[in-house]
């Protein structure tokens, strides 16, 4: 559904849609580090030496631990500058919970014995 462009939208929407696929966007991002180096780097043949980086092996150490602190700096960074704190409008009150039955209506008449 397309909205016409003399229309506006609500400004909440579209931080809250940007912010959405900025999540979505960087969690593929490391989901693909993460899998794509690990899966590359961590099945070798076992006659090869394991390479170590900080005592770890190094496929960890790159596959694992470095995406973790990337995603860790990248989750302070988005809630502490990205994310915008909009203005929320009180609600509109519930037109519906003020209004009374009428006595007249088949919901009164329930009530009564042979109804």
């Amino acid at each position: 559904m397309r909205t016409s462009p003399n229309r506006t939208q609500d400004p909440v929407y579209l931080n809250c849609r940007r912010e959405t696929l900025l999540i979505l966007a960087s969690s593929a991002v490391f989901f693909l580090w993460v899998t794509g180096y690990c899966g590359l780097q961590g099945y070798r043949d076992p006659s090869e030496p394991v390479e170590l980086a900080f005592g770890m092996p190094s496929w960890v150490f790159w596959g694992v631990l470095i995406p973790w602190l990337a995603a860790s700096v990248f989750t302070i960074w988005f809630c502490l500058g990205f994310i915008v704190d909009d203005p929320l409008e009180p609600a509109a009150p519930d037109v519906d919970a003020n209004r009374s039955v009428p006595p007249n209506s088949s919901l009164a008449e329930k009530g009564k014995p042979g109804a």
